[in-house]
This record gives structure tokens, C-alpha cells and sequence, in this order.
């Protein structure tokens, strides 16, 4: 399964463990994310398979800081707080872009999977910040979104963008030079 929270699922799937079923989690541990030892409460899971979304957020952070010559205003496109996967690339995008004394790292703009709504957000954004210089989408609709933005705002290659997941379209994005990182998992 590939849960959303680490937590709502658990008493569910462990009541599927307890008739027979194995559990295996995909993108996002249940639980503490120990499995095995009999001690969390989500350890009857067989294994967890994902990649590390916090280190995926700082490694967007490091990249997007370089794109854009360590100066300027970035933010977070991100789905809706609370999705443990993409709160952690928020967080240590977030945590990392510290580092960066001349980078302003403005308010998370969260898009509820619509890349409709994140576009919208991107222009607003822009409005409020004319120094906008990146964006970190911290899954495929946020980066969306904010690839939209930037080209209805007439910034692409101005305004830099990472994205977190890399479907066809992102892949897309990518070659033609709309989308100028992507962090595939």
C-alpha cells in the first residue's frame, strides 16, 4: 500500500496482518517505521520500500540555490500539510535553504493537488514578490502548477523550478525547459 499519513491506516492494516494478509508499505512507513521487531505499532509490516523525502527536499533546496545564484525569493508548492511524504521534502527544503543567507524563503503555498490552483498561487506569488526567482514542487501537481505559472507569467527560464516526482509530462517540461531540475525517486 501506499499510504498517505503514517498513522490513519495502521490499526486497518494491522487488522489485515492479523488475518494473513502481509503488508508491505510503499513511499511512506506506517508507524514509527520499524518493522519486524514486535516493538512499534506499526512493526508487523514485512518492509517499506521509498525513497528519503526529507533528503529529497534539501538535495531540491542545494539545487535550486545554485539555479538561481544563491540570491532571490523561493517558496514551496506543495499538496495540503499533513501528507507525511511531502510535509518532509517541505521540511528539509526548508531546513536547508538556512544555509542560504541571501535566499528568502516566502510562505508554502498549498495547492490541493489542482495544478489549476497552483498556477494561480505562482502568479500571485509573483505579484507580491517580483524577485521570485524558484519554486520547489514538492510533488508532481504542485510542479505542475507552478510550470503553468511561469508560463503564463512569461518567466520561463527566469523563474527556476524543481520538481519532486518525474512523470512524462514533468519529463517533458524538463527537456523543453520549463521544469529545470527534477528529483525522480
Amino acid at each position: 500500500i501506499a499510504n498517505v499519513d503514517k498513522d490513519q491506516l495502521t490499526p486497518t492494516l494491522k487488522a489485515a496482518n492479523d488475518q494473513g494478509i502481509k503488508i508491505l508499505t510503499l513511499d511512506q512507513f506506517i508507524g514509527t517505521g520499524v518493522y519486524g521487531d514486535g516493538g512499534g505499532d506499526g512493526s508487523f509490516a514485512t518492509s517499506y520500500i521509498a525513497s528519503d523525502n526529507e533528503l529529497g527536499g534539501r538535495i531540491a533546496a542545494n539545487s535550486l540555490a545554485n539555479a538561481i545564484g544563491k540570491k532571490g525569493s523561493v517558496y514551496v508548492a506543495n499538496v495540503k500539510p499533513g501528507i507525511t511524504a511531502t510535509d518532509a521534502r517541505e521540511r528539509g527544503f526548508i531546513d536547508e535553504m538556512k544555509k542560504y543567507k541571501d535566499i528568502k524563503v516566502l510562505e508554502t503555498q498549498y495547492n490541493d493537488d489542482d495544478a489549476n490552483k497552483g498556477s494561480a498561487q505562482l502568479a500571485a506569488v509573483l505579484a507580491r514578490a517580483p524577485d521570485l526567482a524558484g519554486v520547489f514542487g514538492a510533488n508532481l501537481f504542485s510542479a505542475f502548477g507552478a510550470g503553468d505559472g511561469v508560463k503564463s507569467a512569461g518567466k520561463k527560464g527566469v523563474i527556476k523550478i524543481v520538481a519532486f516526482d518525474a512523470p512524462t509530462r514533468i519529463v517533458a517540461d524538463l527537456k523543453s525547459g520549463l521544469i529545470d531540475l527534477v528529483i525522480a525517486q
